[in-house]
């Protein structure tokens, strides 16, 4: 009997073996990678414009609410795959602090005593190489996940001709603010922090209203405290989409989720891989522009949702595959000028959302 189960268990590990040989060869290629979730316009003018770059934390459950048929997700969901499971695992556990011991049921479903006890002696072992294996692809994703959580810092990487494709992120300040009055063209301007996620904290104020904000800041100059937490938001022009119809066929302004991955191979070579993009639109019509809701689009806030058309997937994705390897290359470099997390422990934060 128990020969048959050392047997078993041996079978098991040699399956599980050969998987992540195979399964491992992918990772062994890279030097980083970057899941990027990319929130985008369309604008009347027929111009795509970007919004704002998010992480590995980018939601995918909006391809299947827009389109039930959709496969953006699963295919998504098979690339990542071919990075191993386990050592998906590992990487998780290392962004998220999450345990490893909790995949691995993945490849053991048994509840034997025994084998839970090789099992741990095998995730000591496997912890410790995956760690040597993989530990600058890991810091390289940490890096850039931190860069990406700070809407400013991303921002910053939009020079030259990449700015053409953003509108500029500006620090909130008596100096920025006056400045943007005089300078901006769009009739709206945005202020948002600059670590929200889900759509937190977002104001929308007309160009002419930053003339009483200012004069209140003016008034509180004196109180550190709220300077310091003004200090934390960025403004930026409001950019308008084109009309994008809902399954009633009424028109809302629409701001696009799309989705791919950046790879840089060891021999330097770079790789993007489009898992597609969706519309998030506002919740109520864009005849009603003015309104926040008429302006804001945020999965997380109940907006609605629609499925992207081929003419305008094909659009993105040109407009992608020019601008993003650029800016993952001056991502790269900008990370390679920092310091290990190792030397560097991070403070605790207050997020705002």
């Amino acid at each position: 009997m128990l020969s048959k189960i050392l047997k078993e268990i041996a079978d098991r590990y040699y399956r599980m073996g050969a998987l992540i040989f195979q399964t491992d060869k992918r990772l062994e290629e890279l030097d980083s990678f970057a899941i990027l979730g990319i929130d985008l316009k369309i604008t009347p003018e027929n111009e795509i414009k970007i919004i704002e770059i998010n992480g590995v934390d980018s939601g995918l459950q909006g391809f299947k609410k827009a389109d039930p048929e959709s496969h953006n997700e699963d295919n998504f969901n098979k690339h990542l795959n071919k990075y191993g499971r386990l050592e998906r695992a590992y990487i998780g556990k290392e962004l998220k602090k999450e345990q490893l011991l909790e995949y691995l049921p993945r490849f053991l479903k048994t509840k034997s005593n025994g084998e839970k006890a090789i099992k741990e002696i095998l995730l000591f072992f496997k912890k410790n190489k995956l760690k040597q294996k993989y530990g600058t692809l890991i810091e390289n994703l940490k890096k850039t996940e931190k860069i990406l959580q700070d809407k400013k810092k991303t921002d910053n990487l939009f020079y030259g001709h990449l700015r053409l494709l953003k509108p500029k992120s500006h620090q909130v300040n008596l100096e920025n603010l006056e400045k943007l009055m005089k300078e901006n063209t769009s009739q709206y301007i945005v202020i948002k922090p600059k670590d929200g996620r889900r759509g937190d904290s977002i104001a929308i104020y007309e160009t002419q209203q930053l003339e009483s904000l200012i004069e209140k800041m003016k008034n509180l100059q004196e109180n550190k405290a709220i300077m310091e937490y003004l200090d934390s938001y960025i403004a930026e022009t409001f950019i308008l989409s084109k009309p994008i119809k809902d399954k009633e066929g009424i028109e809302h302004d629409g701001c696009m989720r799309y989705v791919l991955i950046l790879e840089k191979l060891k021999t330097g070579e770079l790789k993007t891989h489009h898992f597609g993009g969706y519309w998030r639109l506002s919740k109520l019509p864009i005849q009603l522009y003015g309104h926040p809701d008429a302006m804001k689009a945020n999965l997380c806030k109940g907006a609605p949702v629609q499925k992207a058309t081929n003419e305008e997937l094909e659009q993105v994705k040109e407009t992608m595959n020019e601008a993003m390897p650029e800016f993952y290359k001056r991502l790269l470099k900008t990370i390679c000028q920092q310091p290990s997390f190792s030397q560097t422990p991070e403070k605790s934060s207050n997020p705002t959302s």
